[in-house]
């Protein structure tokens, strides 16, 4: 009777520990993500970055061939020239205003703007990039957290179902039907389960405290939610998810961009092979302190040229280095490129197989559960090797964990095939570079 009540005891106290442990409701993973995306350190100081190449880039395409300089000084002078009939020796002061525009500068200025031009659309490239990685990165953990909760729920059931099983060769035991031994080996299988179930609930806590460290704080026990992909709004085929990729994927684009900027530095570097024409309009006002009299008021407008003999061989190696840079930037693209497209080979690939096996783990989950279900009825009527029994009961488990993993996993396979291709954010509806001008 007494190992009866102790049952009892440990039913009850399973069921809270049950309740417990099982803490996941209903905190949507689109929710989650637009809120790591807005306050991720990582992310806050790209788009930092990005801001300042926005203003370099106005910078670059504001008066870029136009300056208004004002100027004046003071000292003495001696002119040497006796012929003259004016002071020889005096002090002079003067100032002025002047404003120089170049009318042409060898494209220099539109190769700059085109320079900042690319930096900036290449830095918002990786932004979008970090936000994607950042964003896989929280569906795993979010999904890690959802997968642990079931596992150390599916835990918790099957230490009650080995309760159940004491009580049950218990009543066999006070029968005469079962010996010590077996009932010692259902006790065995229980404290064996137990340990198993201290496990999965430390594995649990574990990744909750990895979700509190790289998020924040953790939600209520019961509200994190999220919504499968639809197979068929994934693409159809490997080919076509390359094809995405190649043109959507922002390591890609940036590296395109990278390009273009090396380019445009290429092309600025010709820009001292060319005269320099200018158009200059100034104003100047001179006096000499030593004759109260003599002051100058000088206005000028002139167009002048300037070339520089031997800029174009002094300029031959900026020409051949930026010339390099350029192949050097197609080839690390090259590369990217490979790399995106290995990555979501690797992707879709395991989406293809998690969802193979999820058929087949579904129909073992159904009969691993109808088997051990007609030895629990057949175990309550007549003798039976509570050791079979119980190896069932494992076995079950087992397939059940895997149906939970493999189930988790192909869903988290969607999402890295979606990163793959460039489009997670779009997923989530988000705007790309949200910091952008």
């Amino acid at each position: 009777m007494r190992d009866r009540k102790m049952t009892k005891i440990k039913t009850v106290l399973f069921i809270f520990v049950t309740l417990q442990v099982s803490f996941i409701q209903a905190l949507e993973l689109k929710n989650l993500v637009h809120q790591v995306v807005e306050t991720n350190p990582e992310i806050k100081k790209i788009q930092y970055e990005l801001n300042s190449e926005y203003e370099d880039l106005l910078s670059s395409q504001k008066f870029p061939n136009t300056s208004l300089d004002l100027y004046g000084g003071a000292g003495g002078q001696r002119n040497f020239d006796y012929t003259l009939i004016s002071d020889k020796d005096f002090d002079k002061y003067n100032a002025g205003i002047k404003l120089t525009h170049k009318l042409f500068d060898g494209y220099y200025a539109e190769s700059e703007t085109d320079r900042y031009r690319a930096s900036y659309d290449a830095k918002k490239f990786m932004l979008t990039s970090t936000q994607q990685n950042v964003t896989l990165e929280t569906i795993e953990l979010f999904l890690e957290i959802l997968k642990l909760d079931e596992i150390a729920a599916l835990s918790n059931k099957f230490l009650g179902d080995l309760i159940l099983y004491i009580e049950m060769s218990s009543d066999k035991l006070d029968s005469g039907v079962l010996n010590a031994t077996e009932h010692s080996v259902v006790q065995m299988s229980y404290q064996i389960a137990r340990n198993n179930n201290i496990n999965a609930i430390n594995n649990l806590k574990d990744t909750i405290s990895l979700y509190e460290q790289s998020i924040g704080s953790f939600p209520p026990l019961s509200m994190m939610k999220y919504e499968d992909i639809d197979k068929n709004k994934l693409p159809q085929s490997l080919q076509s998810a390359l094809k995405l990729a190649k043109q959507n994927h922002p390591v890609i684009a940036a590296c395109k961009e990278h390009i273009k900027e090396t380019k445009a530095q290429y092309d600025g570097s010709f820009s001292r092979d060319y005269p320099e024409l200018e158009f200059v309009l100034s104003a100047d006002w001179q006096k000499n302190m030593k004759n109260t009299q003599k002051r100058e008021r000088v206005v000028s407008a002139m167009f002048n040229i300037n070339y520089n003999l031997l800029g174009k061989n002094n300029n031959t190696h900026y020409n051949e280095k930026y010339k390099n840079q350029v192949s050097q930037a197609k080839t690390l693209c090259e590369i990217k490129e490979r790399e995106v497209n290995s990555s979501l080979k690797l992707s879709y690939a395991a989406f293809e197989t998690m969802s193979l096996s999820q058929r087949y783990l579904s129909e073992a989950k159904k009969s691993s559960t109808a088997i051990t279900n007609s030895y629990v009825e057949r175990s309550e009527v007549e003798t039976i090797s509570f050791e079979k029994l119980i190896q069932r009961s494992n076995q079950k488990l087992e397939t059940e964990i895997l149906e939970i993993e493999n189930r988790y996993d192909l869903v988290y396979s969607k999402y890295r095939v979606l990163h793959g291709m460039g489009l997670l954010l779009k997923h989530f509806d988000m705007n790309q570079h949200a910091s952008q001008r």
